[in-house]
């Protein structure tokens, strides 16, 4: 985990200049810009940096349907 917090920033922070390092907590990256300090889900051992609101649970739909589709070829 830890070489995944060297690499990962938080897209929002990232795209206004800012540094936007990560900690982890449970199952949540949380920026630790103090402006921002936006969370972002990991789901199945997947982190989720998607920057609109919402946008995780469309992704997630898309992801079970993906996985029901694979159960069924094997």
């Amino acid at each position: 985990m830890s070489e995944l917090l060297k690499m990962l920033r938080c897209p929002h922070c990232v795209t206004r200049g800012k540094k936007g390092f990560l900690m982890f907590s449970g199952k949540w990256f949380i920026c630790k810009e103090p402006d921002c300090q936006r969370k972002y889900p990991v789901y199945k051992g997947i982190p989720i940096m998607l920057t609109r609101e919402g946008d995780f649970y469309h992704y997630k739909r898309a992801l079970e349907k993906a996985d029901i589709k694979g159960s069924n070829n094997g």
